[in-house]
């Protein structure tokens, strides 16, 4: 999975990967659950925007006059399966 191990023939952790990259794939689970959790809940569940409009949001970064929804996508934390961030 991480490439560099076998060509070193050293674990990750003893420097053998090309890129350290455990911390990346510990987090970003947690990162795709929440982003998912936030579209189902303002998409679907609240109907707060459609698909379309956060696509657009997502098209222009939240710059300009997307950054309302920017902020609607970190409001309401609670329904995500991290909770909310110490």
């Amino acid at each position: 999975m991480t490439g560099g191990c076998i060509e070193t023939g050293q674990e990750t952790w003893a420097g053998g990967a090309n890129y350290y990259t455990v911390a990346q794939i510990s987090v970003g689970g947690v990162d795709a659950a929440n982003s998912l959790m936030a579209v189902k809940d303002l998409v679907f569940d609240k109907k707060k925007l459609t698909m379309a409009e956060l696509k657009a949001a997502l098209a222009a970064n939240f710059e300009g006059e997307y950054e309302k929804v920017h902020k609607m996508c970190y409001q309401d934390r609670s329904s995500w399966p991290a909770g909310r961030p110490r």
